[in-house]
């Protein structure tokens, strides 16, 4: 293949990927983590400054360290400012890129064209990967595949000529990656699985017409292939180390450690279901599906019992015949490691971002397989080309469109919560946020039924009746209103705020002692703990309910 063509592939490739997320242009910040990692952050909206600079690298950002990425943010900030259309435009960029780098690298690996390009063109317009490229706050997912990829690319060369700067070259872009989110912690099981296939750098030990894996393992060649990869492990240890240290520091792997053995394992095997089944039906795609230590449907884990163990005895067992399939899949367990839920962080039990890189694996097995059965299994190839190739437009036109379906929900906040409640049960986060969205706006009946949602979730949670009474008293209903604030008062005794507003709604319910003695109270914490302005109006209140 000429280079024309292949800049031709490569800049149709681009323009796949910008038709399918134009409408992401049109799409607001979301208020979900995107304060935090840029509408919030003072160090980054400032841009490019020394102190910012400093701070990305020192400071953790969602109990997180991620200096290049925050660097991206600063940058964008620096030249954009917080135009949102800009920053998406910066993701899809980098998605593109990551498309592009895709088709060069499994093309380069394999030197197969056209199912190179297929493979990139379902990974460009993928539905599932609409997290990662649309929620800006993901910036780390696209930004750290793509110095993996690079990272990958300097692998290839490498096994083709193995020379020393080539290996540290691989080392700096796997570094990279890293900082910029600490996603391909698996990076040298990757690369192991590649020397599988494409680069059949593995020698295979047979007898009887099977692989003896012990021997095959122990082959002084192989034993070399895996020797060779004891530096990659060196630099990705402490970067393992860092990101459960901060996590922990943060508390939010605190609840991980309250999840049984058994639910732990049954997560890992719903997970490794449920990303295959949405990379085959992305349907019912959302943000924030579970909250760790919610109950795992137990059709899923059985599921994924049933999924793991035949394709991984597929595999293994047409390894010789057929090593893209062991390749594909293994990249998928492999890749899919750090987020499975084996070593659970932070709050989402799934989400669509931790797909972005497994799915490599998954394109790779599903491509090459389909090519190995049109030229291997099938008589009249001719005929079923055309066939094959309607197919396959038909396909890409379904998740193009399936993209831009999805870019919907993440037009703004009130889209992205909503989307999230409506595709997941017992999503308090979801209610919560909601409930907040329209008390702003105004609408606090809407806001009451989600605050009631949430609470029904948590009712131990002070801050949620608060915001049920608070709801009812805005709409005149203070009878109603009265339970909610006594159960926050109860859950949290010492909280002044809680404790002003039992005493207002029990004066609008005509108890003036009642009420007098919770202002009272109120009055005591709000000195206590220094809140001058509570206390003043606490005062204040207290004189009109004394007349």
């Amino acid at each position: 293949m000429n280079r024309r063509t292949t800049v031709v592939v490569e800049v149709t490739l681009m323009l796949l990927t910008v038709a399918a997320y134009f409408p992401v242009f049109d799409c607001d910040f979301v208020g979900f983590n995107d304060g935090g990692y840029v509408t919030e952050n003072e160090w980054v909206k400032a841009g490019i400054t020394r102190e910012g600079v400093k701070n990305a690298f020192t400071e953790p950002v969602s109990a997180l360290i991620y200096p290049l990425t925050m660097l991206s943010h600063m940058l964008d900030c620096e030249l954009f400012g917080l135009n949102p259309a800009a920053h998406h435009g910066t993701s899809v960029l980098l998605h593109g890129l990551n498309v592009v780098l895709l088709f060069f690298l499994l093309r380069t690996l394999t030197k197969n064209t056209l199912p190179s390009a297929a493979a990139a063109a379902l990974f460009a317009v993928h539905p599932l990967n609409v997290e990662a490229v649309a929620w800006i706050s993901q910036r780390k997912s696209v930004l750290s595949t793509f110095f993996g990829l690079l990272a990958l690319m300097a692998y290839v060369r490498y096994a083709s000529r193995p020379r020393l700067r080539t290996y540290l070259l691989i080392i700096v872009l796997l570094v990279l990656s890293l900082v910029s989110k600490a996603m391909l912690v698996t990076f040298p099981l990757l690369v192991l699985l590649l020397d599988i296939w494409p680069l059949q750098r593995v020698i295979w030990v047979e007898e009887d017409g099977g692989v003896k894996w012990l021997k095959t393992i122990m082959a002084p060649a192989n034993r070399r292939l895996l020797t060779e990869k004891i530096p990659l492990f060196l630099v990705i240890l402490p970067v393992c180390a860092l990101t459960v240290w901060t996590q922990h520091d943060a508390g939010f792997m605190g609840g991980s450690g309250n999840i049984s053995i058994p639910t732990r394992i049954a997560l890992v095997l719903s997970n490794y279901f449920f990303y295959l089944f949405k990379f085959f039906a992305p349907l019912r795609l959302g943000a924030l599906y579970s909250i760790t230590g919610a109950p795992v449907p137990a059709w899923e884990t059985v599921s994924g019992v049933i999924v793991l163990l035949a394709c991984t005895d597929l595999a293994l067992k047409r390894v010789r015949k057929q090593p893209w399939l062991a390749a594909g899949w293994g990249w998928y367990i492999a890749a899919l490691l750090p987020v499975c839920g084996l070593l659970q962080a932070g709050l989402a039990g799934k989400a669509d971002r931790f797909a972005y890189i497994p799915m490599i694996g998954l394109l790779m097995a599903v491509i090459w397989a389909g090519r190995d059965l049109l030229h291997g299994r099938i008589k009249d190839v001719r005929a079923l080309r055309g066939t094959g190739s309607v197919a396959f437009i038909l396909v890409l036109v379904l998740l193009t469109a399936g993209t831009r379906l999805q870019l919907r929900h993440w037009a703004d906040s009130k889209a992205f919560f909503a989307r999230a409640a409506d595709v997941t049960e017992r999503n308090d986060i979801a209610h919560v946020n909601l409930g907040l969205i329209f008390s702003a706006e105004g609408d606090y009946h809407a806001a009451l039924n989600h605050f009631r949602e949430a609470a029904l979730i948590h009712p131990s949670d002070p801050d949620l009746q608060l915001n049920v009474g608070s709801c009812l008293t805005l709409l005149g209903r203070h009878a109603e209103a009265l339970p909610h604030y006594e159960a926050a008062v109860r859950l949290r005794p010492d909280d002044a705020v809680i404790g002003y507003n039992l005493g207002l709604c029990l004066q609008a319910n005509g108890e003036k002692s009642a009420a007098l003695e919770a202002m009272q109270g109120a009055l005591e914490l709000a000195v206590e703990q220094g809140m001058v302005d509570l206390a003043r109006e606490i005062r204040v209140a207290l004189s009109r309910v004394s007349r």
